[in-house]
C-alpha cells in the first residue's frame, strides 16, 4: 500500500512540474508575441512621426495652423519641412511660402481654397526636393496674384516654384494671374489630372525643363503662349483648350500621344523653338527679351546724325557671300530654312486636334513628324504665312491631316512620306463656313469639312489616299482635281 501511494506521489510530481514547464513555455511565448507588438507599434507611430502633417486653415487676415514646421506671421504661412499639408480657407492678402530642405517632398491638399496676394505670388516655392498639389475632389479652389510685385526677386507666377511640382487630383484650380504667368516651374512638372482654368497676362504655364501632361482638362487665355516649356513638352493625355493666346503650344520639343487638344492663337498655333526662338522678338513678350509691341528704342542707344560708320568695318566691293554657303529655304524636299535646328521637333502620334492659328499653324524650327491622331488646321489668312511650316523635314506615316491656308508659303511632306498626301491650290479663295468635300475618282466622299476662315491652299493626307490616283476638291459649286503624292 505505502509503495503504490509513494508511485502516486511520484506521478503526481511529475504531472506538476510538466504542468509548469508548459505554463512557462507558454507565458514566454505571449510575452515576446507582445514585445514584438510593442516593437511595431513602437515603430509606426515613429514612421508615422517622420510624417507632418496637418491643417492650415486661412480665415481671412488670420492663419490657423497646427503642424509642425510651420509658422504664420501676418497672413503668411511659411513651411520649413517636408509632409502633408491641408490648406483651406479663404484671405484676400495671404501667402503659403515654402522653404524646405533640399530632399524633402512637401505635399499641399488644396481642399477649398480661395487665397488671393495684394504685392507678391500667392504660391511661393523657393526650395524643397519636390512639391506635389493634389486639388481635393469635389472642391474649387481659387488663386490670384497682384498687379504688379514688391520684390525684387524673379518671381512671376500665381503658382512659382524653383523645383520640381506635381500637379494631381480630382478637383478644380482657378487662377488669375494679374502680372505675368499663371504657373511656372523652374525645373519639371508633371500633371496626372485635375480641372485648370487659368487666366493670364502673360503665359499660362511655362515651365523651365520638362513638361509632361498626362490627363486633366485645361482652359486658358493667355496674351502670350498657352503652355510654353523651353525643352520637352509631352502630351500622353487631357483636354486642353486654349481659348486664346499669341502661342497655343511652345516648346524645342512638342510631342503629342493622345488627347483632345483645341488652340486659338494670333501667331503660331503650335511651335517647336530653335532654342534661340525662345528670345525673339514677338507682341507681348518683352519678359523674354524681345520688343513689345508698341514699345520704342531709346533715343539714346539710336545712331546719331552725323555718326558715320568706320570704312574698314563695311563691306568692299566685290566682297560677295558664296551662293552655296547661303542657308536654303525649306522647299518640302530638302534644304535648310535659315532659322533651322536639329533638335526642333513637333511629333503627333494620335490625339484629336484643332488648331485657329492667325500665323503658322503647325510651325517646326527642324522636323515635323506625324504617325497618327486626327488633325485640323486653319492657318493665316494671308500668303506671310502657311498651316503647315518646317524647316528641315515633314514626314507623316499615319493619322489624318487636314490644313487649309494660303498658298504663298504652303509646305506639303516629304516625297519619301510612308502616306501620300495632296498639295492643291484653289483657282480661287474659299470663304470662312464654306463647305469642301474631298472625293476620290469614283465620287466616293473621303473627307468634308466647314472652313474656319478663308483659304485658297488646301494640304490633306489620309490613309485612304494611293498615291498617283486623281481627287476631287469640290467647294463653291468648283471642282479642282489633284493628284496624290509620296
Amino acid at each position: 500500500m505505502n509503495r503504490i501511494k509513494k508511485i502516486i506521489g511520484r506521478l503526481v510530481c511529475i504531472l506538476v512540474m510538466v504542468q509548469c514547464v508548459f505554463t512557462g513555455c507558454t507565458d514566454g511565448k505571449i510575452s515576446r508575441e507582445e514585445n514584438s507588438n510593442n516593437d511595431k507599434t513602437n515603430e509606426k507611430t515613429e514612421a508615422e512621426s517622420d510624417i507632418n502633417s496637418g491643417d492650415i486653415v486661412f480665415e481671412n487676415s488670420e492663419v490657423i495652423a497646427d503642424a509642425e514646421k510651420v509658422t504664420t506671421e501676418d497672413g503668411k504661412v511659411t513651411i520649413t519641412g517636408g509632409g502633408i499639408y491641408r490648406v483651406s480657407g479663404q484671405s484676400e492678402d495671404g501667402q503659403i511660402y515654402i522653404d524646405a530642405g533640399k530632399e524633402d517632398e512637401v505635399i499641399l491638399v488644396l481642399d477649398g481654397l480661395h487665397l488671393s496676394c495684394k504685392n507678391n505670388a500667392p504660391v511661393k516655392i523657393m526650395k524643397a526636393g519636390k512639391v506635389t498639389v493634389t486639388l481635393e475632389e469635389n472642391t474649387g479652389n481659387f488663386l490670384a496674384d497682384a498687379v504688379d510685385y514688391d520684390t525684387e526677386e524673379n518671381e512671376d507666377a500665381v503658382i512659382f516654384s524653383k523645383c520640381d511640382m506635381t500637379f494631381t487630383g480630382t478637383g478644380s484650380l482657378t487662377i488669375s494671374a494679374n502680372y505675368k504667368h499663371g504657373i511656372v516651374c523652374k525645373d519639371s512638372m508633371l500633371v496626372e489630372n485635375g480641372i485648370y482654368n487659368i487666366t493670364a497676362k502673360k503665359d499660362g504655364i511655362n515651365v523651365n525643363d520638362e513638361l509632361v501632361i498626362n490627363g486633366g482638362a485645361f482652359t486658358i487665355s493667355a496674351e502670350d503662349d498657352g503652355i510654353s516649356c523651353d525643352e520637352l513638352l509631352t502630351i500622353n493625355n487631357g483636354d486642353i483648350n486654349i481659348e486664346e493666346s499669341y502661342e497655343g503650344l511652345e516648346g524645342h520639343k512638342v510631342v503629342i500621344n493622345d488627347g483632345s487638344i483645341n488652340i486659338k492663337a494670333s501667331d503660331d498655333g503650335i511651335n517647336s523653338n530653335s532654342g534661340s526662338d525662345k528670345n525673339s522678338l514677338q507682341p507681348g513678350s518683352n519678359d523674354k527679351g524681345g520688343m513689345k509691341q508698341g514699345d520704342m528704342p531709346n533715343p539714346e542707344d539710336m545712331p546719331q546724325q552725323g555718326d558715320v560708320p568706320n570704312p574698314e568695318d563695311m563691306p568692299q566691293q566685290g566682297d560677295m557671300p558664296n551662293p552655296e554657303d547661303m542657308p536654303q529655304h525649306m522647299d518640302g524636299k530638302g534644304g535648310p530654312d535659315m532659322d533651322s535646328d536639329e533638335d526642333s521637333l513637333i511629333e503627333i502620334n494620335g490625339g484629336n486636334i484643332v488648331v485657329d492659328a492667325a500665323g503658322d499653324g503647325l510651325d517646326s524650327n527642324g522636323y515635323l513628324k506625324i504617325t497618327g491622331g486626327t488633325i485640323y488646321v486653319s492657318g493665316a489668312e494671308n500668303d506671310g504665312n502657311a498651316a503647315i511650316d518646317y524647316s528641315i523635314r515633314a514626314n507623316i506615316t499615319g493619322g489624318e491631316i487636314m490644313a487649309t491656308g494660303y498658298s504663298g508659303m504652303a509646305q506639303g511632306f516629304d516625297d519619301n512620306s510612308g502616306q501620300p498626301y495632296l498639295l492643291c491650290r484653289l483657282d480661287e479663295a474659299a470663304a470662312a463656313d464654306s463647305d469642301i468635300k474631298l472625293c476620290d475618282k469614283d465620287g466616293k466622299e473621303i473627307y468634308s469639312m466647314k472652313t474656319m476662315k478663308s483659304c485658297n491652299c488646301i494640304v490633306y493626307s489620309g490613309e485612304e489616299l494611293i498615291k498617283g490616283e486623281q481627287y476631287t476638291i469640290i467647294y463653291n459649286e468648283t471642282q479642282i482635281e489633284c493628284t496624290a503624292i509620296n
